[in-house]
């Protein structure tokens, strides 16, 4: 049972590992493409300087962490290649490749252990941004998957050590391991439920509070984060069970856990970025290209002399150039000073570019 998994693992990684180098590359490919002629607040056809692409892809973590993780997905894979010809070598030789895959002290489940902690943290410190943006910057809100990082990595780091210090006749069901293990599952899990149950209730609020002053419809980029979401968690679950059960499927959840770390990431990315989940009806300062938003509505139906605002703010994860943060105000004057009538709104025409810059207000992230 152990060798028929082991084996089919290799195929199955290599697929999944496939999948999300497609959507990686798509990724940075819809980046490229799109940095050149798009910035916010100037002509479309104009081509943006190298250095304010270049900032502007520093600027965001996104770029930095998908690259680690397919760094990662494509490490870790590669040495899955080299324990199945070891194990192969092994068999040919008339050994035991059961044995070899069992033993624990084999410097290549060491070496799978780190690309593999690499993986999920970074996929893991990237949700927990995205939330940091989507909550308006909010840090209070940031404390509980922080923490729940932190220790991640701490476990992380006490399976790697326990690796690196196996001897031969040990397991990774191994007594020593296998609370650490356990733990580390279950702390990925939390971070992701966490993070992704809140980006949700915040884009949900946002959509309802701006229904009134914009035609954008958010609901797609919920079903997006749930989905993302739920294919981690039923993963890590999975993994969970296996573990647990000390079944020979461990092997195939905590092989392919970076590739589908990775996909779960990559899935909101593209398919926001291909602008197929955003409303063609919505203003254009919104471009079909946001995969969260901050909105901040300021009581739009309080009597006073000051306006009521409503700021809708696209955050950091635009895949069209990686800049990120444009601010469309919607104002009611109720002063004579303005020059409107009490009552009047002042908004742009969603297609008058003009209209667009004048009422616009774009920045970094």
């Amino acid at each position: 049972m152990l060798l028929s998994v082991t084996f089919a693992n290799v195929g199955i990684e290599g697929v999944l590992t496939g999948a999300f180098i497609v959507l990686n590359m798509a990724a940075l490919s819809l980046l490229l493409s799109r940095a050149r002629t798009t910035i916010a607040g100037e002509d479309r056809k104009n081509v943006i300087p190298l250095s304010l692409r270049l900032r502007s892809i520093l600027n965001t973590p996104l770029i930095p962490g998908s690259l680690i993780l397919l760094f990662s997905a494509i490490s870790h894979w590669i040495v899955t290649l080299i324990r199945a010809m070891q194990g192969v070598a092994i068999i040919d030789d008339g050994g035991s490749a059961a044995d070899f895959f069992k033993d624990a002290s084999q410097p290549t489940l060491s070496a799978m252990a780190v690309f593999t902690a690499t993986s999920i943290a970074v996929a893991d410190l990237l949700l927990v941004w995205r939330l940091w943006v989507v909550s308006n910057r909010c840090k209070w809100i940031l404390i509980p998957p922080l923490a729940l990082s932190v220790a991640f990595s701490v476990t992380m780091a006490r399976v790697t050590v326990f690796f690196a210090r196996a001897s031969s006749d040990m397991t990774v069901f191994n007594e020593g391991i296998f609370n650490w293990m356990v733990a580390t599952i279950v702390f990925t899990a939390c971070i992701n439920l966490y993070c992704s149950g809140l980006i949700v209730f915040y884009i949900w609020r946002i959509n309802s509070a701006s229904r009134p002053y914009t035609q954008t419809n958010m609901n797609p980029i919920v079903v997006i984060i749930i989905e993302s979401g739920a294919l981690h968690a039923l993963w890590s679950m999975f993994s969970l069970v296996a573990y647990q059960t000390r079944s020979s499927l461990w092997c195939l959840a905590i092989d392919n856990a970076p590739a589908v770390s990775g996909i779960a990431f990559m899935l909101i990315n593209v398919r926001v970025a291909l602008g197929r989940d955003i409303n063609p009806q919505s203003t254009a300062s919104w471009n079909g290209s946001i995969s969260s938003a901050v909105f901040k509505a300021r009581h739009p139906h309080r009597r006073s002399q000051e306006s009521a605002d409503v700021s809708i703010r696209s955050c950091s994860t635009d895949l069209s150039t990686f800049t990120s943060i444009s601010q469309t105000t919607i104002s009611e004057p109720v002063t004579s000073e303005t020059g409107l009538k009490k009552g009047q709104q002042h908004l742009p025409h969603p297609s008058s570019a003009a209209g667009a810059r004048e009422n616009s207000n774009f920045s970094m992230a």
